[in-house]
C-alpha cells in the first residue's frame, strides 16, 4: 500500500537447547558462510560496477542502486572499490 512503512518481522532464536560443542561448531559453520557470502557480494557488486549496470536501470550511481532497495550495501561498495584500487 503507498504511504505505508514497510513491516519486518525478524525470526528470534533460542540456542539455549544447544551443547557448547554444538554452539561453537555451528558458529564456525555461519562464519565461513557468510565469508563466503560476503565475497560472492562484493564481486558481484564489482562487476555491476564496472559494467555500470546502475545506468540502464535508471539509476545515477552504484549507490543509488544498492541504496534504493538495500542501503546496508553502501560499506561494502566502499570497500569493494578501495580494495580493487589496490589490487590493480
Amino acid at each position: 500500500m503507498p504511504g505505508r512503512a514497510a513491516v519486518f518481522t525478524v525470526k528470534t532464536y533460542s540456542l539455549s537447547h544447544l551443547s557448547d560443542q554444538a554452539l561453537l561448531r555451528d558458529l564456525a559453520v555461519l562464519i565461513a558462510r557468510d565469508r563466503t557470502t560476503t565475497a560472492a557480494l562484493l564481486a558481484h557488486i564489482a562487476e555491476v560496477d564496472a559494467r555500470k549496470l546502475y545506468l540502464p536501470a535508471a539509476y545515477p550511481s552504484m549507490f543509488a542502486l544498492c541504496g534504493a532497495p538495500h542501503r546496508t550495501y553502501y560499506a561494502e561498495i566502499g570497500t569493494m572499490r578501495r580494495w580493487l584500487r589496490r589490487s590493480v
